[in-house]
């Protein structure tokens, strides 16, 4: 996507997340200022959201017009592992840095989560109710919460499941590539449905979110839900035009994996909100495969796909 310049220098706290770095790529050096925490980079300013004041940090807050906020410890099971840490940063930082956002007038776009859902349901739209059972979801729930409370001029945006295309990455197909290589991969949960959307198309929601004023709560996801074994199948599928692969994953529950909390299963969403507002075409997990299989396995092969 060729986005436009923008026309206010915007804000972007937390640069240094996954989101965050490949937004600040997306942007000019004069379009944006970027926070980070525990990961330095290039032009970053370090910004503890427990301990620091935004306005000691950032010189000049009043000259930007708007905020992304995408800070925050977003591991679930971190969060209930450490549900102190999590909740200084999660919950007690965030709305330290909205109050500093609010009283210098700095419009806010927040980013929340699929997981503000109990996952019983699935497809949800925007007025469905938010009832989530990881501990995460509740802190997210807790920050749309406060916003709606205290802020005028503000856009929630949940994200679905984000993946990307660089081996490494830690997100969902790359992350299948070695134990498809090493044939070791003996069971996905299938039961387990999500909203699966490739990295760059969140950037572009995120920058139409911002470049539009959006206002209010939005689902952002890909075209279509899918359980976590058809992601599987799919990129086998697409693995399998380039070379053989003796791997036959038995379905499982997601439950059946130890995780320290119990997962919803449906956390699917409509993105036909968005969609209404802005111009988003996000692609569907059988194009990104069908790139990255060949970028992984067919003639030439290099680290994985960005485009």
């Amino acid at each position: 996507m060729e986005n436009k310049k923008l026309e206010d220098k915007l804000l972007v706290l937390g640069g240094s997340s996954y989101i965050g770095q490949h937004l600040i790529k997306r942007l000019l050096p004069d379009e944006y200022t970027a926070t980070y925490a525990t990961h330095p980079f290039e032009g970053g300013y370090e910004f503890d959201c427990t301990n620091d004041r935004l306005s000691e940090t950032v010189n000049d807050l009043e000259t930007y017009c708007q905020a992304i906020l995408l800070l925050g410890d977003t591991e679930p099971n971190s969060c209930v592992l450490h549900p102190k840490r999590s909740q200084s940063i999660n919950v007690d930082g965030i709305t330290r840095v909205i109050d500093d956002l609010v009283e210098t007038g700095i419009r806010i776009v927040f980013v929340s989560s699929e997981f503000v859902f109990d996952g019983k349901q699935g497809e949800y739209v925007e007025s469905d109710l938010a009832s989530p059972i990881l501990l995460y979801g509740k802190q997210k729930l807790i920050i749309e919460r406060y916003l709606e409370k205290c802020a005028k001029d503000f856009a929630v945006l949940r994200l679905a499941k984000v993946y990307g295309g660089e081996v490494g990455d830690g997100t969902l197909f790359t992350n299948w590539l070695p134990v498809i290589k090493q044939g070791t991969l003996d069971k996905c949960a299938s039961d387990q449905r999500f909203s699966p959307i490739f990295v760059d198309d969140v950037v572009d929601a995120l920058l139409k979110a911002v470049e539009s004023r959006l206002q209010g709560v939005f689902h952002v996801g890909g075209p279509k839900s899918h359980s976590r074994f058809d992601c599987l199948i799919t990129l086998l599928e697409e693995v399998q035009r380039f070379r053989k692969v003796d791997l036959q994953p038995k379905p499982c529950l997601i439950n059946d994996f130890d995780f320290p909390e119990a997962r919803p299963v449906d956390v699917s969403m409509k993105i036909d909100k968005f969609k209404s507002e802005v111009v988003f075409c996000p692609r569907g997990i059988k194009e990104f495969c069908s790139e990255l299989a060949f970028a992984t396995f067919g003639l030439g092969a290099t680290k994985g796909v960005s485009c």
